[in-house]
């Protein structure tokens, strides 16, 4: 079965679909797909795997071939709202954001107060 992250690198997506790293930067280009420069590498691209993505991907000859001997599992679709892989990378990308002090107090508060508590101070109340 194909699986895929939520983020692969060029490479990675390459090495899925038996072409060159160059070649899946030039169709990230064109199909206008969500990416970023991975840090420490000038050519290494890392893109956000999504619906569109998959399915561009997908429709590509060697993963076509694949797709249809392996029967790849189809995605349900998601209710309307925030997904939770969309969620964890918001709080990811807030974490990477936050200086290591403010990382430590974050921690602290979770380590004391909880969840709920954490919700409670944001004014977040549970239904």
């Amino acid at each position: 079965m194909i699986k895929f992250k939520t983020r692969m690198t060029s490479a990675e997506l390459a090495e899925m679909a038996a072409t060159t790293p160059q070649t899946i930067n030039r169709w990230a280009r064109a199909q206008n797909w969500k990416r970023r420069k991975l840090k420490g590498s000038k050519r290494q691209l890392e893109i956000f795997v999504n619906a569109s993505v998959r399915e561009y991907l997908l429709s590509t000859k060697q993963l076509r071939y694949f797709a249809d001997e392996m029967h790849v599992a189809r995605e349900t679709p998601a209710d309307y709202g925030i997904s939770t892989s969309d969620l964890a990378f918001k709080l990811q990308e807030a974490l990477d954001m936050m200086t290591s002090g403010e990382q430590q107090k974050l921690s602290d508060l979770l380590e004391n107060e909880g969840v709920s508590g954490l919700l409670s101070r944001l004014g977040i109340e549970e239904e």
